[in-house]
């Protein structure tokens, strides 16, 4: 990927960079060809480097070690939990208090990019649909999963910080900080831990995948390839932009998707696990109705357990509606101002996640 106007090397920071998404983030970086302008490639290859930094995102010392002389901040780290297996505090300790992003503006990176998730938008808690949607659908998010309410919180501090000042840098005229929000869909592929779960599941059941999600509730996948290129372009993109960024790209809230087909929860499972001869049930285990009751019945029993005991039940009323909700959005926006566009199509994208769940399998 050639951006023609990347002269000089740059220094980005990654956090979570060893996770699922953030480790695809930091191979995309490590791809970047710049140009001179005139379509020759800059040969960089001597700059390219990659620093580990062991730290956490709650500890100031840590995190401003991390940010010193970085152009850039990539955010993805979070502690994902849709099930409730982590305390609420622990979760907007991680999610919401911790201090990379006024860490980040004190040692005057210029850009900042906050890895937030659709799940701030919905669905609530009727499971009102979606259809196509974009930035500008208006929705009642009306959030139960304390990750979403996190995520939601960060998002606020997030986009209020851009326009901030920074602390002066030498050879650097952009006075001001662009921080933007990027809410990708469902990310799938190589190294998905919720991949291997649910193949794991469907193993035990003799190689069927148990239904969990309406075939009418359609949702957006996104491969990890094209989720992480697009947090790429879109740093770098707003690092070129300079002065301007901070009025024309900072601020605002981009959805994150690619060509994947719109398809159930269920249904990605299968298509991806299908080629290695695995089926899908056809209708969910109960009637709806009657799993959203049993879900309350669960949450009750935790509730009176909570005196004695922490039990987290294997399925909420939240979770059930977020399974089987038609949630589907485009990446317009992003397209419209960084000119995105998937980088993998949807069959590469699903060859290359299928050979990995293949592996995975004959590695059993």
């Amino acid at each position: 990927c050639m951006f023609s106007e990347l002269l000089q090397p740059l220094s980005v920071l990654v956090t979570g960079g060893l996770g699922f998404l953030g480790a695809r983030i930091v191979r995309e970086l490590l791809l970047l060809r710049p140009s001179d302008g005139k379509g020759h490639v800059v040969r960089l290859v001597r700059w390219c480097r990659v620093d580990l930094c062991q730290g956490d995102v709650r500890d100031p010392a840590s995190v401003h070690d991390a940010c010193r002389g970085m152009d850039a901040v990539i955010h993805c780290a979070a502690l994902i939990d849709v099930w409730g297996q982590e305390s609420d505090e622990k979760i907007y300790s991680i999610n919401v208090e911790g201090s990379i992003l006024n860490l980040s503006k004190a040692v005057g990176a210029r850009v900042f990019v906050f890895t937030s998730s659709v799940e701030v938008t919905g669905p609530n808690s009727r499971g009102d649909p979606i259809y196509d949607g974009d930035e500008e659908t208006q929705y009642d998010p009306d959030l139960k999963f304390p990750y979403s309410r996190s995520k939601a919180e960060a998002e606020k501090l997030v986009l209020a910080a851009n326009g901030c000042p920074l602390s002066p840098r030498p050879g650097f005229r952009q006075h001001e900080l662009a921080a933007l929000v990027l809410r990708p869909m469902y990310i799938y592929g190589e190294d998905s831990r919720f991949l291997l779960y649910h193949m794991k599941k469907a193993v035990a059941n003799k190689n069927m995948i148990i239904r969990s999600s309406l075939p009418s509730a359609n949702v957006n996948p996104i491969y990890v390839g094209n989720a992480a290129y697009a947090h790429t372009l879109v740093t770098v993109r707003t690092l070129q932009a300079g002065q301007r960024a901070p009025a024309e790209l900072g601020g605002r809230f981009y959805y994150v998707s690619d060509d994947t087909p719109p398809s159930s929860y269920t249904d990605i499972n299968y298509l991806l696990l299908a080629p290695l001869g695995f089926g899908v049930t056809s209708h969910l285990p109960l009637p709806y109705w009657l799993l959203y009751l049993y879900a309350a019945w669960l949450e009750l029993c935790a509730l009176v357990l909570r005196p004695f005991f922490r039990y987290v039940p294997p399925l909420n009323r939240q979770l059930l509606v977020m399974l089987n909700t038609h949630f589907t959005f485009r990446y317009k926006r992003v397209h419209e101002a960084f000119g995105y566009k998937p980088r993998f199509s949807w069959e590469e994208a699903r060859a290359r996640t299928t050979a990995w769940l293949d592996k995975q399998l004959m590695s059993r």
